[in-house]
């Protein structure tokens, strides 16, 4: 999975079970995310 965050300000994606490193929630714009 791949996600970035265009968006001018900082949004969250929730997946239940699935474990993100603090730093990556919420993203800033523009960031990159994949796991």
């Amino acid at each position: 999975m791949h996600f970035t965050n265009n968006l001018p300000e900082a949004t969250t994606i929730h997946w239940h079970g699935l474990r993100i490193p603090a730093p990556m929630a919420p993203s800033r714009s523009p960031t990159t995310w994949s796991r």
